[in-house]
């Protein structure tokens, strides 16, 4: 069975699709070093990321998609709506 959800919240069951990830990475970046001015102009320090090393920008992506599942906020499979099954797995 397909579905159009990469991975999921942990806490909610919700369906998180790549460009949600991509979407919580960003806002995390931007959060993490706020605004950059440069020149007088004000940029995204995710836009800034994404465009001047996509590598990096990728990398690091991963990265934060590795430390969510670490910490339990994602998963890449549904959870299960029946807890037993998991005492006797």
């Amino acid at each position: 069975m397909s579905n159009d959800f990469d991975y999921y919240d942990a806490h909610t069951g919700e369906g998180i699709t790549d460009e949600e990830m991509h979407e919580r990475y960003d806002d995390w970046l931007d959060e993490l070093d706020g605004p950059i001015n440069v020149g007088g102009l004000t940029f995204d320090a995710s836009r800034i990321l994404k465009e001047l090393d996509p590598i990096a920008y990728r990398c690091g992506l991963g990265d934060y998609i590795s430390f969510c599942m670490d910490d339990g906020e994602i998963t890449e499979e549904p959870p299960s709506d029946d807890d037993d099954d998991e005492e006797y797995a």
